[in-house]
């Protein structure tokens, strides 16, 4: 009797486009009602709003012309939409959702799984567990996961390689990932922003390469990439425990990393990405410090400007490689500040530096021997468009040596010979 009241309260609801609030309602219902094509629903969709869903939610393949939306809800097991065709899907707020199952969901409109808390794995259809599935998933709109909170327990967070979203992906204003998100070949039709984002990425196998917090390899971004503070509240940074693996990344915009704290495990690189296309400018600033070098190397760069209040500790390796990078404009190195010495990083070293900087061909175990991009040909190729091997505008600028590592006088890899001194 009363599986038969919540199914008409629910169907009735549907169709006056109407919030079903509270109680507990099987999952066998709810697939009743997407898949019943005869009966009417309000193009508002089906919306629950702190409802349980009891049971596992099975909508494998379903076709639903209209939106589904859980505000609050709870559930039993991790809801299955792969295959599924939804107008739009929305898990908000949710305090218990044991995981996604969605390889190759279509959204017409936007994916929304803000403010939920996700704990639990599921291996899917891949050999490596996974709190959330989304590989090959089309999102018309856009990705959101806004102050989501996700406990993989040692597995992936998020394994959404070669998803299609046609906005934003917000993973952003609090996002917390206990495992590393995945989105190598993804194609991202507006910009990607980790801006408040904690990623702590792990292993999952033990032979594997030291900790990934965020894998974009291979991805496409058609605006910017934002790796900066919480908009809202200074006091949360961005922070990646592992690495951030970008190599053949392209960004048509800009690519932002500011107030963010990246620690590469192991002394392996804090940011690799080589071959990193960006069509705007490359900022580091507002105080990002680097736990492990920054491999640009063979990257096609517009502009690189790198704060002298920002920090990076690697010590014994290369801090910013950039060997066989292609820079249209100027590499900035700017100076610390006499205060940066207060924020617990060793004070720097004295250095030269000029308008674009100077770079350093570092090797391990031996001291940095130098060259700067304003005075030498041996160490530059430039095209006849430039006149010295100083970068200028509309020239393209190599460093020839075997390691690049440009630097300034805001960090020190490696002691610099009395000789050059």
């Amino acid at each position: 009797m009363a599986f038969g009241l919540r199914r008409r309260a629910l169907l009735a609801a549907c169709r006056d486009g109407r919030e079903l609030r509270g109680g507990i309602l099987d999952a066998g219902v709810l697939r009743d009602c997407c898949l019943d094509a005869t009966r009417p629903i309000d193009p508002r969709g089906l919306r629950l709003h702190g409802v349980h869903v009891r049971g596992r939610l099975d909508l494998a393949g379903v076709d639903a012309a209209f939106p589904l939306a859980f505000t609050g809800c709870t559930f039993d097991e991790a809801p299955d939409l792969t295959g599924a065709s939804v107008r739009g899907l929305a898990i908000t707020g949710s305090p218990r959702l044991p995981g996604l199952l969605a390889d190759g969901l279509r959204v017409a409109g936007d994916l929304d799984l803000s403010g939920s808390r996700i704990a639990g794995a599921h291996r899917g259809g891949g050999r490596v567990p996974a709190a959330v599935w989304l590989r090959d998933a089309d999102v018309g709109r856009r990705l959101l996961l806004l102050g989501t909170a996700i406990d993989a327990g040692g597995a992936r967070a998020l394994h959404a390689d070669r998803i299609r979203v046609g906005g934003n992906a917000r993973l952003a204003n609090g996002f917390a990932a206990g495992g590393d998100v995945r989105l190598p070949g993804a194609r991202i039709g507006g910009s990607l922003d980790l801006g408040g984002a904690r990623i702590a990425g792990g292993r999952a196998w033990p032979d594997e390469r030291p900790a990934v917090a965020v894998d974009l390899g291979e991805a496409t971004i058609a605006g910017s990439l934002f790796l900066a503070g919480h908009p809202a509240d200074s006091a949360v940074e961005t922070r990646l425990e592992g690495r951030f693996v970008g190599g053949n990344l392209a960004v048509a915009g800009r690519m932002v990393i500011r107030g963010a704290v990246l620690h590469g495990p192991g002394g392996e690189p804090a940011l690799t990405a080589p071959r990193l296309t960006v069509g705007g400018a490359l900022n580091i600033e507002g105080g990002c410090r680097f736990r492990g070098g920054i491999d640009l190397s063979y990257g096609d760069l517009t502009t690189v400007t790198i704060g002298g209040d920002c920090a990076i500790d690697a010590p014994g390796r290369i801090a910013l490689d950039l060997r066989g990078a292609e820079v249209r404009s100027h590499v900035t190195l700017r100076p610390a500040s006499p205060s940066r010495a207060r924020c617990g990083w060793p004070a720097p070293a004295p250095a030269a530096t000029s308008s674009s900087g100077t770079c350093g061909c570092a090797r391990r175990g031996r001291g940095t021997r130098w060259c700067r991009r304003s005075g030498r040909r041996s160490t530059a190729r430039s095209t006849p468009t430039a006149r010295s091997s100083t970068t200028r505008q509309g020239a393209r600028s190599t460093c020839s040596r075997r390691s690049c590592a440009a630097r300034s006088g805001s960090w020190t890899t490696s002691p610099r010979p009395a000789s050059s001194r």
